[in-house]
């Protein structure tokens, strides 16, 4: 039974409930190309999808879902989330627990342990949808190189340039 994922009515809702959120509309590319993404993978059970600081706007309804304790951001109630920061090291899963593990701009949040985080990454899931600004105002952002170099020299399986969002990737995990 194919996973079902978020679509555009479902992310506005969730969006007009922050005022974080103003830039929602502009945000929804790199949102909607991720979830093309999602959909070509054909990820077998949406308990297989780790999702990163969705903050509510996960892509796949059912995911597991990893999110930044005592945020202030309003998250939906009903939302099961793992209370953990991505830059404490180990994460708490089991060597490839997941099939695809998905974080939308939050690479450029995990400094200085960008590096590690993006390892453990790859240590859980097969697959990797990551999208992250190159230059941020807000944390540190994180060029193809970088990845690449992270990656043992290894280019990502698909990217796209999402303009001033940064890239979209799709990179091969090592479970």
């Amino acid at each position: 039974m194919p996973i079902e994922t978020l679509g555009y009515a479902d992310y506005k809702a969730n969006a007009l409930r922050d005022r974080q959120w103003k830039s929602y509309n502009a945000r929804w590319p790199y949102h909607e190309r991720a979830i093309e993404i999602v959909k070509s993978l054909n990820v077998s059970d949406a308990g297989k999808v780790l999702e990163i600081g969705t903050f509510g706007a996960g892509l796949v309804i059912g995911s597991d879902k990893m999110d930044l304790p005592n945020t202030s951001w309003s998250l939906p109630e009903h939302q099961m989330v793992i209370w953990h920061d991505a830059r404490e090291i180990p994460w708490p899963f089991d060597n490839g627990r997941y099939e695809l593990l998905i974080a939308l701009r939050v690479w450029h949040h995990l400094h200085p342990m960008q590096c590690e985080s993006f390892e453990e990454a790859k240590r859980v899931a097969q697959n990797l949808i990551i999208e992250c600004p190159e230059k941020e105002v807000v944390g540190i952002g994180i060029t193809r190189e970088q990845f690449i170099e992270w990656n043992n020299g290894k280019s990502p399986i698909e990217e796209h340039d999402m303009g001033t969002w940064g890239r979209l990737y799709l990179w091969r995990g090592n479970a």
